[in-house]
């Protein structure tokens, strides 16, 4: 078995907010993976170096949607949510995936512009 596997981040204010304070990523991973191949996985696919991963099972729950048609009739129909296994893999300090890098370098690109403004007011 190779060592990549598909990982898909989520991407979430809470998931930011984990990357910024305690550089933890969190991604959506396939139900049969377990810890060390998502850790060989990780280390290979973005070459960093993972301190520790947890994971996360997210149950199906039962879902209930009312379909309304123009008769002023009504059909229930019910199904259920899909199952969820969430990874947090932890990085070494001073390691990051560059997930949010488009973001970032638009954010930098901005506050240069800005100080570059605000040097010609003066």
């Amino acid at each position: 078995m190779s060592n990549t596997i598909f990982l898909k981040p989520r991407l979430s204010e809470k998931a930011y907010q984990s990357i910024q304070n305690d550089n933890v990523y969190i991604f959506t991973v396939d139900k049969n993976i377990n810890r060390k191949t998502i850790k060989q996985s990780v280390e290979s696919q973005f070459e960093v170096s993972v301190v520790g991963v947890r994971i996360g099972y997210l149950p199906s729950k039962p879902k209930h949607t009312i379909l309304k048609s123009n008769q002023s009739s009504r059909k229930d129909v019910y199904g259920k949510t899909n199952s969820v296994k969430k990874a947090y893999v932890t990085l070494k300090k001073g390691d990051s995936i560059p997930i949010f890098a488009v973001e970032e370098a638009e954010k930098e690109r901005q506050d240069k512009l800005a100080k570059t403004l605000t040097k010609g007011k003066k």
